[in-house]
């Protein structure tokens, strides 16, 4: 199964909603989509995971940020489709939802709204049972005018499959000294290591960064830190060396982290190209490299994030890419891709 935000026309519309495909072919194959949340505002950044009792929960969040003024400034229409809309009841819908399945996705329960601080990734399952996230939140945020202001990124664990949480860091521990300036717009998530420790990826600003369309230029780095579970929640043990590629013009951002077998595969987004790197301990990776087919030819993805996914026949990454028929659809956001990587090449 996969999740997403789909039916969009802009990266910020009214018009999203939370949709479901599955494959039953090890991820060759997909069905069309299906809705599975559709609420009165945007619904997006959809997150799914399954639980040790087959239960599946799906997570995402609801926005009224087609409201801004530069975006309805680009969609004028937007603004006529609120002014149609009950104020109250689009207000109350805003929040962070999970809704669950205990039939395989056949059926979905109504949308019940959790108290942490929200995720564009939903929270992962830890190894005793219990979810674990990464939510964030904004201060000195001018909404709709600038980016300016500050991503505070808590930490939340759940024991009773979602239906409650508790905040571990209202402010997670940064590593001292300070690696960089930290991102106003993150989107934090969390590895689980063997012995309980996490290695979360952190986008990091260079300094006198500018923002335009979700990337930074001069463009920032990402540096992979290990956490351990403490008296004060979580606990910075130690960080990685900054991944960065000091000659793109803007990007180097999204990071998605995943561990396979012995290795640990890194990968970012730029608004030149796609690129990876690996480590053996999560902390300390390669250098970047660009994401190409078999023949070296690099596969087209640009500003736009890339998540990895482990299927039966092994580790795949989801991407867009450009010369899809979709040079119309903002940064080429869709359709979504699979493609099989190969370590070994």
């Amino acid at each position: 199964l996969a999740v997403f935000s789909g039916d969009r026309d802009d990266h910020v519309c009214p018009w999203g909603k939370v949709q479901l495909v599955r494959s039953s072919d090890g991820g060759e194959t997909w069905s069309a989509p299906e809705t599975i949340a559709n609420g009165l505002v945007d619904d997006r950044d959809a997150g799914v995971l399954e639980m040790p009792n087959g239960e599946l929960i799906v997570s995402f969040f609801t926005s009224v940020a087609f409201r801004w003024p530069n975006v309805v400034a680009r969609h004028p229409e937007y603004a006529r489709h609120d002014s149609k809309l009950d104020r109250k009841q689009a207000d109350a819908a805003l929040g962070y939802w999970i809704i669950r399945s205990s039939d395989g996705g056949k059926t979905w329960s109504a949308p019940e709204k959790i108290s942490c601080d929200q995720s564009p990734h939903g929270p992962i399952l830890l190894k005793d049972g219990s979810l674990f996230q990464l939510g964030r939140r904004f201060e000195g945020l001018k909404v709709g005018e600038s980016e300016e202001g500050r991503t505070i990124v808590s930490s939340w664990r759940s024991v009773d499959a979602g239906h409650t949480w508790t905040c571990l860091n209202g402010d997670i521990p940064m590593p001292k000294p300070p690696v960089g300036v930290k991102e106003t717009f993150e989107e934090p998530y969390a590895v689980e290591l063997a012995d309980g420790n996490l290695i979360v990826p952190l986008y990091f600003n260079a300094e006198g960064a500018q923002t335009k369309e979700g990337a930074y230029s001069p463009p920032g780095k990402v540096v992979c830190v290990r956490y351990r579970f403490g008296d004060k929640g979580m606990e910075v043990v130690c960080a990685g060396t900054p991944v960065e590629c000091p000659e793109l013009k803007r990007g180097c951002g999204g990071p998605s982290l995943v561990q396979a077998g012995d290795r640990f595969y890194l990968t970012v987004r730029s608004d030149e190209r796609g690129m990876y790197a690996e480590s053996a301990d999560g902390l300390v990776f390669g250098e970047l490299r660009t994401w190409c087919w078999e023949d070296g030819t690099p596969i087209g993805n640009r500003n736009t994030q890339q998540h990895w996914m482990r299927l039966s026949g092994g580790l795949y990454l989801a991407y867009t890419r450009e010369g899809a028929l979709n040079d119309h659809v903002f940064r080429n956001r869709a359709p979504v891709f699979l493609a099989r990587f190969d370590p070994e090449r």
